[in-house]
């Protein structure tokens, strides 16, 4: 980063020791200011957004955890695994272990009382989760859906391993100019009936759509072209029994010129014990997507997080 620095303003620098260090940002910096951009951009507009983590929490557990990594990824990468472990504790039969308070839980403590706990390190008296247990742990649960939410956004990019390109990828998908994410709070999107509790389990989507006569994957929010079929297989670690429900929904002016700007949550029509899918298409221009809720025992413990399907005019230029 100084040698960057100092190749592009030799006009001010003399050496490269001569860049003064405040001009130098670290991994552990990046990494911060890329969490903060991504919890605005993915909490505006939700239903939880109320309950965002704040500013002073990120930063505290970024610095907390921070390790020396030597990239913006590997930074992202440990903090993001450290704290879906700590999201154990959302779990109905967890139960307050001293040790594990000590050892294992020591970024998000939640103690013996149900309470949480992340102290301020210039204050120990100080607890800036003091409110988390509040309307039934909201302020935890919606920080441990944005862990998810990280997890899904920055670990899960494998085609951007080495540190520039990981970077521009982030930069390139969280500028406020392309938030396409932002415009899905729509007004026919039907809410879930059951309550979500989905930290305790994971979900993922892989899309397909059939190109001749084989099918090929593509990603959550690469274009597509009308008329294609779009198969979504749901992958989840929930122990069965429990059942699966889809929510589709549209957006832009061909669907509602038809009456199909869909929302609706319905049940899941084809399952098996290896299997779990649902059978779309292509059929009008604007960006909709696709999520997957795994419900057990009435409560939602899993859920994919909207894959983005972004459909666009074959004739287009």
């Amino acid at each position: 980063m100084t040698t960057t620095i100092f190749n592009n303003q030799r006009q001010l620098y003399n050496s490269i020791d001569d860049v003064p260090n405040i001009h130098v940002k670290t991994p552990l910096q990046r990494a911060i200011q890329l969490l903060k951009r991504h919890r605005d951009v993915r909490f505006s507009q939700s239903d939880i957004e109320t309950f965002k983590p704040i500013s002073m929490i990120i930063t505290v557990l970024a610095a907390n955890s921070y390790n020396n990594e030597a990239t913006i990824y590997d930074t992202l990468r440990n903090l993001i695994s450290s704290l879906n472990q700590h999201s154990h504790q959302l779990s109905n039969s967890f139960v307050f272990n001293d040790y594990y308070a000590r050892n294992t839980y020591t970024l998000i403590t939640r103690t013996s009382d149900g309470k949480w706990l992340i102290p301020n390190p210039a204050n120990p008296g100080e607890n800036f989760a003091d409110r988390w247990h509040e309307d039934d742990n909201a302020r935890a649960n919606a920080f441990f859906r944005w862990v998810d939410w990280l997890r899904d956004d920055f670990i899960n990019i494998e085609t951007f391993i080495e540190e520039d390109k990981f970077t521009k990828s982030l930069v390139d998908v969280y500028k406020p100019t392309n938030l396409p994410a932002l415009s899905f709070n729509v007004p026919h999107k039907e809410q879930l009936r059951y309550p979500i509790v989905a930290n305790i389990y994971s979900a993922n989507i892989k899309a397909s759509y059939k190109s001749n006569i084989y099918w090929k994957e593509f990603q959550s929010g690469q274009p597509l072209l009308e008329g294609k079929e779009l198969k979504f297989k749901l992958k989840t670690n929930v122990p069965a029994p429990f059942d699966v429900y889809w929510q589709v929904v549209n957006t832009g002016q061909e669907a509602a010129n038809v009456g199909q700007l869909r929302g609706e949550i319905s049940t899941q029509s084809n399952t098996s014990a290896d299997e779990i899918y649902r059978t779309e298409s292509t059929s009008y221009t604007g960006d909709h997507w696709v999520e997957g809720f795994v419900i057990k025992d009435r409560v939602c413990v899993a859920r994919t997080g909207e894959f983005v399907v972004s459909v666009r005019d074959r004739f287009a230029v």
